[in-house]
């Protein structure tokens, strides 16, 4: 059983409140969404009335996936347009549950589950996202780059080569990105060709059978 704050068991405990969830998607941009009939402004975001509804959660003591289903109207396909737009999977969402008091009022909220989208299937008339909290990245195979002597970033890319100058072209080499200026966003390893055909060992000296 998950503890709550004291401040929002305190709110729970007056007759005047009553309780909502409040779902942050975490997509290209983020969007909020409450199962309230009208809409909740709560730390400087408003929180769109939406039909909503959740299904097959599990929560356990032992070290595995915790995960649940949300599942959001979608006569308006204003999920469909997400999900054909970006990509979701992989996307953080969080669900919280509020405390609230007339007029859409938030006293305390706490949260339920947060996690990351794994999967989603969608219609016109409902969009069901599976969500996983981060033990979902476990099963994940590693390394997840590899590891060669030319730049993996796409030319110009945001967050990744991040170059800004007016040159047109690259080949991904060191040299290149040596005339661009922009080698502190190098993300090769340039060293690798140097290392064929010597012998490599762990510790200081190499073991002789």
């Amino acid at each position: 059983m998950r503890s709550l704050p004291a401040q929002l068991n305190t709110e729970l405990l007056k007759e005047a409140s009553f309780l909502v969830h409040l779902v942050d998607l975490y997509f290209s941009s983020t969007v909020y969404y409450t199962d309230l009939d009208v809409n909740v402004v709560w730390e400087g975001h408003t929180y769109l009335s939406w039909g909503l509804s959740f299904s097959t959660a599990e929560f356990l003591l032992a070290p595995q996936i915790d995960k649940i289903s949300v599942e959001f109207d979608n006569v308006s396909g204003e999920m469909t347009s997400f999900v054909l737009n970006q990509e979701v999977r992989g996307k953080k969402c969080c669900i919280r549950l509020a405390a609230l008091a007339a007029p859409a009022s938030v006293l305390a909220a706490s949260t339920k589950f947060a996690g990351v989208i794994d999967s989603c299937s969608i219609d016109h008339q409902r969009a069901r996202f599976e969500v996983y909290n981060p033990w979902l990245f476990w099963k994940r195979k590693t390394p997840r780059r590899i590891h060669q002597a030319t730049c993996p970033w796409a030319f110009k890319s945001t967050g990744l080569c991040q170059y800004e100058g007016s040159e047109t072209w690259c080949d991904q080499s060191y040299d290149r990105c040596l005339e661009l200026g922009n080698t502190e966003n190098f993300g090769g390893f340039r060293f690798l060709p140097s290392l064929i055909n010597k012998q490599i060992w762990w510790g200081r000296s190499p073991v002789r059978g």
